[in-house]
């Protein structure tokens, strides 16, 4: 039988009912019951999490059982640049960040199995650092995922380095599925540079993204009800940004302590959800 949580958010923290016993706890001793891998979270009733590695084809499995296709991946997986957060409560070592030689090998084995649950002409877009793009074009090729356009997303301010030039950007890969027309829904003439700043606070997340950008990118290549997928969802800004907009996001994260905050960060703007965990 599946467990439920009713909860609410009140002053940063949390009360609900769980299997009928009520409880008010914290965001950082928040937990999801015995959360195993392979589990599958539902959240509202339209959202899916699970708890996994995106790299193994088994961990689609309960977003296949729920048989409908991606039109949209979004994702921002790791950049193999072994980072960790400034600050000393973020941290921690992102989990597949210093693979070298393996990065390319991770990335297509991440991209394939997306691209199995996706529709033919279904968009993408990738996060990903300059110096890691080469690797990123062999997946999308091995993948069967047409490239389009490399985007820029422009932030308010450099990264500190010992490097001449400091980098002030991020890439966006976009393209396709291969096998059918894509759709963009949205006037001609816009630019590949998008002008965002950083996020102020990345408590939840060492690299989170800015939630208006992530749903720029939704209204361009999705339409209400459909499905977006981030198999690297983080801290969940591609599902809030999704919830916004009428999508529906499917998830899969590796990092049980993502997981949570995934969760608390929906249950901050959506007080009163209902989060189903189920095999």
């Amino acid at each position: 039988m599946p467990a439920f949580f009713f909860c609410l958010v009140y002053d940063g923290f949390m009360a609900g009912v769980f299997f009928g016993k009520c409880y008010i706890i914290n965001r950082r001793s928040f937990m999801l019951g015995n959360l195993q891998v392979g589990d599958c979270i539902r959240i509202d009733g339209k959202h899916l999490l699970v708890y996994g590695d995106a790299t193994k084809i088994e961990t689609y499995s309960c977003i296949e059982k729920h048989g409908s296709s991606v039109q949209l991946l979004l994702t921002d997986p790791p950049y193999n640049v072994n980072y960790s957060g400034t600050k000393r409560k973020n941290r921690r070592q992102l989990i597949n960040d210093n693979l070298g030689d393996r990065y390319t090998e991770f990335l297509t084995r991440l991209l394939d199995n997306a691209a199995r649950v996706m529709n033919p002409g279904a968009s993408y877009y990738v996060f990903m650092a300059s110096s890691s793009i080469t690797e990123l074009y062999a997946a999308c090729d091995a993948a069967e995922l047409y490239r389009s356009s490399l985007l820029l997303w422009i932030k308010n301010h450099f990264v500190l380095s010992f490097a001449d030039y400091k980098v002030k950007h991020e890439c966006i890969q976009c393209g396709w599925k291969r096998g059918a027309t894509h759709k963009f829904y949205d006037p001609k003439n816009l630019s590949t540079v998008f002008n965002y700043p950083k996020p102020t606070r990345s408590k939840e997340h060492p690299t989170m993204k800015p939630i208006p950008l992530v749903k720029e990118l939704i209204q361009y290549s999705s339409m209400p009800g459909d499905i977006v997928l981030d198999p690297c969802s983080g801290s969940g800004t591609t599902m809030l940004a999704a919830q916004e907009f009428g999508r529906r996001c499917y998830m899969i994260e590796i990092d049980l302590e993502y997981i949570h905050s995934i969760i608390y960060r929906y249950l901050y703007f959506n007080p009163g959800a209902v989060i189903e965990i189920t095999q």
